[in-house]
């Protein structure tokens, strides 16, 4: 299918298009700072002989594949709702979120138990200048690709798909900090576990509290206090409308449904309650970006 090119004021208008705009450029960034380092590391791996060095470099080269899983869920965000799927394909970043919400938390379990290994065990590690240069550019490198996930993921509504991404690059560079903590303090090779301790319970964090925010989405959120209120005033633009109530929220990741029940006079013709409802739902429409339906029901004082 032939990729839509959208302007800037649909990018900035539209969330989901903003969404996949920003996590493709980001891709992009991984893809492009990922295979510079993979270059890097494998020419340092060589250089001095490091086996982890170079195993390291085909670890860094596999997130080249997980960026292109990205940019190519990221073309699917903004698809258009087709027969399968009538409010469109939003939903892919709350699963893909979830997914890498769900990797980072392994990484961080594995992080757990390398540390109490070492703390255990510990033993000094031989380095050697190459291979410091290139511990020391893989950290900066994968900071930069945290940094520019991060930027992007703000201008991106606050994209949580972004944001897990780039704490997938920050574990990443975290793995190489209690090699390097030791380098540096080559006297007290049990902070190497220490320090490996303190980026699990980090990580293990930050990944529980993505996974939770995914999750609570897939599940169906509950209509927040400031969507409420964008209704409400919308309703009361209606002057036949006594009271609004059952408001709910059907959210697929952008684009859903908003459903409500209002109570008019009982004394309108069902063409009238027909029309006004329309109307509404026009303008739910027009305000929020969900479809609407109204329920209309006679007043009731007892209510």
């Amino acid at each position: 299918m032939r990729e839509q090119k959208l302007s800037s004021e649909e990018i900035s208008s539209n969330p989901l298009a903003s969404k996949a705009y920003y996590a493709k450029l980001e891709a992009w960034a991984s893809i492009l700072v990922n295979f510079i380092l993979f270059g890097i590391k494998l020419y340092y791996g060589n250089l001095s002989q490091s086996l982890a060095l170079t195993a390291d470099a085909f670890e860094t080269l596999s997130d080249v594949a997980t960026s292109l899983a990205i940019f190519f869920i990221a073309r699917e965000l903004n698809r258009a709702p087709d027969r399968e799927h009538p409010f469109g394909h939003g939903r892919l970043e709350d699963t893909t979120t979830l997914i890498i919400a769900v990797l980072l938390f392994v990484v961080g379990i594995q992080f757990l138990i390398q540390g109490y290994r070492r703390i255990l065990h510990p033993s000094p590690i031989q380095f050697s200048l190459p291979a410091l240069f290139a511990i020391l550019i893989g950290i900066g490198g994968k900071e930069i690709l945290a940094q520019i996930a991060l930027f992007l993921g703000k201008k991106a509504s606050n994209s949580e798909l972004l944001i897990a991404k780039a704490w997938h690059h920050r574990s990443d560079a975290l793995d190489s900090l209690p090699v390097l903590v030791v380098f540096l303090f080559p006297r007290y090779p049990w902070l190497d576990g220490v320090s490996s301790l303190f980026t699990s319970i980090t990580i293990i964090w930050i990944a529980s509290k993505i996974l939770r925010g995914s999750v609570s989405r897939l599940l169906g959120r509950s209509i927040s206090p400031q969507e409420r209120e964008k209704i409400l005033n919308i309703a009361s633009q209606f002057k036949e409308v006594s009271n609004v109530h059952s408001i709910y929220l059907h959210d697929y990741g952008g684009r859903g449904v908003i459903t409500m029940h209002i109570e008019v006079d009982g004394n309108l013709s069902v063409k009238e309650g027909h029309d006004l409802s329309e109307k509404m739902e026009k303008e739910i429409k027009n305000q929020t970006g969900f479809e609407g339906i109204v329920h209309v029901e006679p007043f009731s004082e007892e209510k």
